[in-house]
């Protein structure tokens, strides 16, 4: 079970600078189903930055992101292939879902961007 004050902590490592600190913190919120966590999960989504971590070796934070989604909404968006390139479509589609579930307000709620 997770309790409250773990899952505020895994939500401001979403913001951290440590991509495994980020992947471990989708993994959590993912695995507690938290959809406090979505506007969080859905800022930056598409940040490229990879894991070498060897608990999420190869993983991009945008795929940790994109797989948090998944889990929490219940609806696979992904793309299959295994590129590197965060999957901007998936990103989309979690945005526009979130907006219509009444999670955030309008896409303009989050900045889905990791570079300007």
């Amino acid at each position: 079970m997770f309790s409250c004050s773990s899952n505020k902590k895994y939500k401001q490592d979403l913001f951290s600078d440590n991509v495994a600190k980020i992947c471990k913190a989708c993994y959590e919120l993912g695995e507690a189903k938290d959809t406090s966590a979505i506007k969080p999960l859905l800022t930056r989504i598409l940040d490229p930055r990879i894991s070498h971590d060897i608990r999420f070796k190869g993983m991009s934070v945008a795929e940790c992101r994109l797989g948090t989604l998944k889990k929490i909404s219940n609806i696979d968006a992904l793309k299959k292939d295994n590129t590197y390139i965060p999957d901007t479509a998936a990103a989309k589609f979690y945005l526009n879902w979130a907006v219509q579930k009444g999670y955030l307000k309008d896409k303009n709620d989050v900045d889905i961007y990791y570079f300007k």
